[in-house]
């Protein structure tokens, strides 16, 4: 049985599709407490923008009078574990707490689950979403010899949570003071409000769409890239090209919903993916 269906059931990820992407792990060779792992090291990693999040169980059951076993594939329609897909966050909060076996459901109770198989974690791109504050930013991003993380003000080592990591981005491009830029960011940010009836204390973030707005009104290009943690190598690649119609450019780093700013194109990275 395992043999006629290893092609469904094999590690396997399908992703950088338009709409969804599947990531697929066999639970016959890899332990359920490595499940949390997956997630973090090959979904975050490799999704570029922000996504919920569903799965579904593959399991092998027999039946109790007969001995015939059956496959029951995943699915995404009637075989999906949550009613409606949630964020990452609250799908990993729950894991610890999460048994497998307990959510496996058959026809009627003359059939029995021989095993788990796989699960299968379905992901739904979400493109329109603001882009503010980042809570969760890895290492590699943060330790990163070229990029101003952008996650504490340097002053007062306080969180931001304002949604100005873009504004910040630009201010850092003006004067490259990293330890001084909250004046010159705010006033970059009323400007923007001004020119798009945007209200500051209802402000959610930036969309990408929104990029060639800001574009124009500061008259700069904007190149957002997202680094890849890939098999101990740091590759960057380019999420929202510009149009480079003015002279000067602004690059930053695009993780979880933040903007970090990129100040040394050198020491960001060295490989380099380009956006298909």
């Amino acid at each position: 049985m395992l043999v006629n269906r290893w092609d469904t059931i094999r590690d396997f990820i399908r992703s950088e599709c338009a709409v969804q992407d599947l990531f697929n792990y066999n639970l016959i060779r890899t332990l359920f407490a490595n499940i949390r792992e997956h997630v973090l090291n090959d979904i975050l990693d490799k999704e570029t923008t922000l996504f919920k999040l569903n799965y579904s169980l593959g399991s092998i059951v027999r039946h109790k009078l007969t001995g015939e076993l059956r496959f029951f594939h995943p699915c995404q329609n009637i075989g999906r574990k949550l009613q409606v897909p949630i964020l990452i966050k609250e799908f990993l909060d729950s894991l610890s707490n999460l048994s497998f076996r307990n959510q496996t459901k058959y026809e009627n109770s003359e059939w029995g689950l021989v095993c788990v198989t796989n699960i299968v974690f379905f992901i739904n791109k979400l493109r329109d979403y603001a882009i503010g504050c980042g809570k969760v930013i890895p290492d590699y991003v943060k330790n990163n010899r070229g990029i101003y993380a952008l996650v504490t003000n340097k002053q007062t080592s306080v969180a931001y949570e304002d949604n100005l990591c873009l504004f910040r981005c630009l201010s850092l491009h003006q004067d490259k003071n990293v330890g001084n830029c909250e004046r010159s960011t705010h006033c970059n940010f009323e400007k923007y409000c001004q020119a798009y009836s945007v209200y500051p204390s209802s402000f959610p973030g930036i969309i990408l769409f929104d990029l060639c707005a800001v574009e124009d009104l500061f008259e700069v290009n904007l190149m957002v890239y997202k680094l890849r943690n890939e098999t101990g190598s740091v590759v960057a690649r380019l999420i929202q090209r510009s149009h480079e119609i003015y002279t000067k450019t602004v690059y930053s780093n695009l993780y979880n919903g933040h903007f970090s700013y990129i100040f040394d194109f050198s020491k960001y990275t060295h490989p380099y993916a380009c956006l298909r």
